[in-house]
């Protein structure tokens, strides 16, 4: 019941559970053996999340980074709810399934869950998690050997739940790659930016505007945008022309969204938000921000507020 535009990288369409377990099961049967969920759980890496995971990533430490996982999962995959608890003992992260699917299904979703979890804490530990205790409520399965090639903990099987846990030592692990302030500012953006777009996408300027947003700024060129969407850099050019739209368009479009944000909900200096905008030179930004809006970043910031 999916348009194929919905099977487009960048696409906003809205997928139900009972699609998503149609996809499930496909993909299952298609694989033709078991194992499934693991070899699918291998892919679920924090960058494999889009904004939620660049949010993650931003994270002062390890129990914030779970937790940003799971407030906003539900805007991502609605079939599933995690619960993060912190105690005197462990870091628990707990996994649930909202809709009743097939067992066998069911196993490869609590498989997938445990690898794209262990990703998630060993992205921050920078190191496998060898002290992790993951309950599978499944029973052991024929292919248990492949628990062992790919999950770096000790692992058990028919548990009455299904849930990742860590020592509670490591809960405020910090993670080198963010801080408290810029984590807060992602945040921030993130709620906007996914409150911002609407439920159901077709245009392929949509698409674009997405596929931007779910990356950092700067990382990403036209070309690796239309490869992404499986076009020539010339097909996405006349496709984005024949809606009156152009990727440099909506490319200022994203920038100047980002830059309002970050100057009205922020204390950064301008150098700070053109450098997080892809801008090597803050002159450069100052200058295309005037461009946008006909006054400079400081204005703006002072009247906005």
């Amino acid at each position: 019941g999916l348009p194929s535009e919905s099977l487009m990288p960048g696409d906003d369409s809205y997928v139900g559970s009972e699609q998503l377990l149609r996809i499930l099961e496909t993909g299952h049967r298609r694989m033709g053996g078991p194992g499934f969920g693991i070899a699918l759980g291998r892919h679920l890496g924090p960058d494999s999340h889009g904004p939620i995971g660049y949010l993650s990533l931003a994270s002062p430490d390890l129990v914030s980074s779970l937790r940003a996982l799971a407030d906003y999962l539900p805007a991502r995959l609605g079939l599933v709810e995690l619960r993060i608890e912190l105690d005197d003992a462990w870091l628990t992260c707990t996994y649930r399934i909202l809709a009743p699917p097939p067992d066998y299904i069911r196993q490869s979703m609590c498989e997938s869950f445990a690898l794209a979890v262990q990703s998630q804490v060993e992205t921050i530990l920078r190191r496998p998690a060898s002290e992790a205790r993951i309950d599978f409520s499944h029973p052991q399965p024929g292919y248990a050997e492949m628990y062992g090639q790919s999950i770096h903990g000790r692992y058990r099987f028919n548990q009455p739940q299904v849930r990742y846990r860590l020592p509670a030592s490591l809960a405020h692990t910090p993670n080198t790659g963010g801080d408290s302030e810029a984590f807060r500012i992602t945040r921030e953006r993130c709620e906007k930016l996914l409150a911002l777009q609407p439920v159901v996408t077709r245009s392929v300027a949509d698409r674009v505007r997405r596929l931007l947003l779910s990356q950092p700024q700067g990382t990403v060129t036209e070309d690796q945008v239309a490869r992404a969407m499986f076009v020539s850099r010339r097909t996405l050019a006349r496709r984005l022309d024949k809606e009156g739209s152009s990727y440099r368009s909506i490319r200022e479009e994203v920038l100047l969204e980002l830059a309002r944000q970050a100057l009205v909900d922020s204390n950064q200096s301008v150098e700070s938000i053109a450098l997080s905008l892809g801008y090597n030179d803050s002159a450069a930004f100052r200058k295309a921000f005037r461009r946008w809006t006909g006054t400079t970043p400081r204005a703006y910031r002072d009247s906005s507020r």
